[in-house]
């Protein structure tokens, strides 16, 4: 069987308002093909989700988005929350000033699974993706098409009582989704708006992330 989930997906036209930091100059967005940590896009993409789906689903953001980064970031990289079912969600976040903010808006994993494999195959079946957005601090980020890539086959390990009800173990694992890094985040607060739509409007919902950055 094809094992697949989605991730973030909502389209929002929410404004971000109330921020404590200064935005005036706008985030600082890196470009497609920047490297953090000496990874690049496709390859944070693949430990981003080897992270999201490697903790059962009792302790996932994928359950709760209020659990945040699950205790899974690195010191470089804050891998922000995400939802799994449609509909408007909120979570209020804490990130360290020396990271870089990973966002995943929207994004697919397929698994090696009986007769299924962990491929672009795969991944084009279930791709149905009718938009997408990112807001931070009330400023859209418009070129997320040239930011949506496929990761490598890469190795996740599921724990029990994973998101997809298989028995734990390694599997061979393939992403595709959309990858936003904002660096130099100054210490306050912020509000990121997650969005997109799959199968228009079949799966759709909202996720605003109150974030604070400390020193």
């Amino acid at each position: 069987m094809r094992v697949a989930a989605l991730l973030a997906v909502v389209l929002s036209t929410a404004a971000a308002c109330g921020s404590d930091a200064d935005s005036d100059a706008g985030p600082n967005i890196l470009p497609p093909d920047a490297e953090v940590d000496g990874m690049d896009a496709a390859e944070l993409l693949a430990a981003y989700d080897a992270a999201v789906f490697g903790v059962p689903l009792a302790d996932s953001m994928l359950d709760d988005p209020s659990k945040c980064d699950m205790g899974q970031s690195t010191d470089k990289v804050y891998y922000s929350p995400t939802f799994g079912v449609p509909g408007e969600t909120t979570a209020s976040c804490t990130m360290n000033a020396d990271q870089v903010l990973l966002l995943n808006p929207v994004g697919y994993i397929c698994l090696e699974e009986g007769e299924e494999s962990a491929d672009t195959d795969c991944l084009d079946q279930a791709w149905d993706l009718t938009s997408s957005s990112v807001t931070v601090n009330g400023q859209s980020v418009e070129d997320l098409a040239q930011r949506e890539l496929d990761s490598d086959v890469f190795s996740l390990e599921l724990p029990q009582g994973n998101v997809f009800d298989l028995p734990p173990g390694p599997y061979d694992a393939i992403s595709r989704g959309q990858v936003v890094l904002v660096n130099d985040l100054p210490v306050g607060d912020h509000t990121i708006v997650l969005g997109g739509d799959f199968g228009d409007g079949e799966f759709a919902g909202s996720l605003t992330i109150n974030l604070t950055v400390e020193d």
